[in-house]
């Protein structure tokens, strides 16, 4: 069967099935600490306006993430400034630091890019409440990840945001959590109006894991392609980059709200597996591939959602075309510029100063994201490093 990175990996039929019949419901929890969205980009907006900052402030993020993060900002009214990453390809500290000393940021909205954590957690958080400057975690890649002072993810920033959108280490087709856990912007008296999800969008969203599947279990002999073309061209699968109007709010609904509860269950033993793919990748690929050699602890507190590996970058199309004749389809980078998808920036006709992130501008050429789902065995993993080797030199 043809393995992808994307394309509803972490559903099996059985999961796909109870997604499609799913009649368990539950009322949506909400209190002061927990909100939840349709998207993980609304949880991010409504932690942006609760921290209520004046027009046009500046809200430092990490230089190599996706659009939504980039255009959360921008419609509360606020400016993104972006650093440049280090070999993690998460925010890098010196940089932000030397910002924060100049007086240009407001507020820092970290990710942990991939399930990785940022590095120096705790010098961090010192920097930060020395400045008075809150922070925002985006954890819509790490949820049951650990920083490197032994935190949780979730548990360090006056606010949090988890993302269940596809594909995500949380996959419920779509879902925002935004966790408060400063008590003061909890008691914050400002309650966020929701929408509804359309009725037509919910049926797409309990349809996307059975029809994906049904992608992935013919594409090996054509009429997979042939489906996949046909589902989008027909608008019935549901796409993770569509936007809501400006100013919009939804609220998840209930269904899959009980669906959340449920994957959240299987989450940590979802995660174990996903760390040891990582290993055998490390056993198999060179040390150059690596943007950095993680070591077994590293390992074992990141989420694993994916695993980013470099190659040259005018051998990467190759590497993928070789991928692609033995079943593997890893074109979704999810970040090949600072601001992803690329093709969405240039339509947005956003322009962005690309000479202070020289590490996410070359990361974006050669990157390629390894799977880590469970669909991946380790004879897959021998497979796919075997190819790059071979490919790559």
């Amino acid at each position: 069967m043809a393995k992808f990175n994307s394309l509803g990996s972490n559903w099996t039929f059985n999961q796909s099935w109870q997604a499609l019949t799913f009649q368990k419901k539950s009322l949506v929890k909400k209190s002061e600490q927990e909100l939840y969205f349709y998207k993980g980009r609304e949880a991010l907006r409504a932690a942006l306006r609760k921290l209520d900052l004046l027009p046009k402030s500046r809200v430092a993020i990490t230089g190599f993430t996706c659009l939504a993060v980039y255009e959360a900002i921008i419609w509360e009214n606020l400016v993104p400034v972006l650093i440049d990453v280090d070999e993690t390809l998460n925010l890098d500290f010196a940089k932000l630091k030397t910002k924060i000393q100049q007086g240009k940021i407001d507020a820092v909205i970290i990710q942990n890019t991939f399930g990785f954590t940022v590095r120096q957690m705790s010098e961090l958080q010192v920097l930060l409440k020395r400045n008075r400057i809150p922070l925002i975690e985006d954890n819509a890649h790490a949820f049951g990840a650990e920083y490197d002072n032994g935190k949780k993810v979730g548990e360090v920033g006056a606010m949090a945001i988890f993302s269940a959108s596809q594909d995500k280490a949380l996959d419920s087709v779509a879902g925002g959590i935004l966790i408060i856990n400063d008590k003061k912007l909890q008691k914050k008296a400002e309650k966020i109006a929701t929408l509804p999800v359309p009725k037509k969008q919910q049926l797409k969203d309990r349809f996307y894991p059975l029809l994906t599947w049904t992608i992935r279990q013919t594409y090996d002999f054509g009429l997979g392609k042939l489906l996949h073309f046909f589902y989008k061209k027909a608008g019935w699968l549901s796409q993770p980059m569509t936007y809501e109007k400006e100013g919009d709010f939804q609220e998840l609904p209930a269904w899959q709200f009980a669906l959340l509860k449920i994957r959240m269950k299987v989450a940590n033993q979802a995660k174990k597996e996903r760390r040891q793919r990582i290993f055998w990748y490390q056993e198999n690929l060179p040390k150059e591939n690596f943007f950095w050699l993680m070591t077994a602890e590293e390992i074992n507190r990141c989420a694993a959602l994916r695993l980013p590996v470099k190659v040259k970058a005018e051998k990467r199309e190759q590497i993928l075309c070789a991928l692609e004749k033995q079943g593997y389809h890893l074109r979704d980078f999810w970040y090949n510029s600072p601001i992803g998808p690329k093709k969405y920036l240039q339509q947005k006709g956003y322009q962005i100063n690309l000479s202070q992130l020289k590490n996410a501008v070359e990361a974006g050429k050669t990157i390629i994201n390894l799977p880590t789902h469970l669909g991946i065995s380790a004879m897959d993993v021998k497979k796919i490093t075997a190819i790059i080797k071979e490919n790559n030199s």
